[in-house]
């Protein structure tokens, strides 16, 4: 879209921490964020960088409003393969703490994208979903010790060392003696525990930036610097015009 690099520009005066925003403008503010998601959601990984350095700004209220944003997300672009907004929806769901649909999960496990999948895995595996749980046995069956040889080698791989699936009681490693090489040194390419990495968060007292260096004191939201910048109110009326489309289902969703 040609609003894509506007959007891309002006998110990172806030992902950065350029601008920042009050608490108490933080349900305006994340609404128009998540409108950004629905305009063009190749910014995703930028939005969920940001909504993380004001997680403690997240409420009941917040976690609703972005769990309908990323239902749509999904499924706008599970049956496409799109593997960047996939995953990243089904990684906002678990760095969030919001609980999928099993729905959404199930209509992941069938799709032909490794890295949604075992997202999608992993957070059934951790019980972050709602529902009858997924079922993971046709998926099971269908993968053996010669997908270690295909593009399908990384999801056999991580769902044998990591228990996602019990492969009706197979060692599907046996016939691939560099993967039980790997297996036996405890090799992972999966880390759940991994995040993206912040340059700013707001804690209950401070702003730190990444290194936990103390930038401010005082109220929650306060732009460090360049208040009067000129440059700095273009980059947000910008940003705000990008967003701006009439449309009522968007609002409904996010407000």
């Amino acid at each position: 879209a040609q609003s894509s690099w506007i959007i891309n520009y002006a998110l990172g005066r806030f992902e950065f921490g350029k601008v920042r925003v009050r608490k108490e403008d933080w349900d305006l503010f994340l609404s128009f964020l998540l409108k950004t998601l629905l305009v063009d959601s190749s910014n995703i990984d930028q939005v969920l960088k940001i909504v993380l350095s004001y997680k403690m700004f997240v409420n009941s209220k917040s976690k609703l409003k972005i769990s309908n944003v990323l239902e749509v997300v999904v499924n706008d672009h599970v049956e496409l393969n799109h593997s960047f907004e996939v995953s990243w929806a089904l990684w906002f769901y678990k760095s969030v703490n919001i609980k999928v649909d099993a729905e959404i999960l199930r209509k992941v496990l069938k799709c032909n994208d490794t890295a949604s999948i075992m997202v999608a895995l992993d957070i059934i595996n951790s019980g972050g979903y709602f529902g009858t749980k997924p079922g993971v046995t046709n998926l099971s069956r269908s993968l053996s010790g010669d997908h270690l040889f295909t593009s399908d080698w990384l999801l056999t791989y991580e769902s044998y060392v990591k228990n996602w699936m019990t492969f009706d009681g197979r060692n599907i490693l046996d016939s691939n003696i560099f993967m039980q090489f790997l297996h036996y040194y405890e090799v992972e390419f999966y880390n759940s525990s991994n995040q993206i990495k912040l340059d700013f968060q707001i804690d209950t007292n401070n702003v730190v930036d990444a290194g936990n260096r103390e930038i401010r004191r005082g109220p929650y939201g306060y732009r460090e610097d360049d208040e009067d910048d000129e440059d700095s109110l273009l980059n947000e009326q910008s940003f705000l015009r990008a967003i701006d489309e009439d449309d009522d289902e968007i609002m409904d969703i996010i407000f």
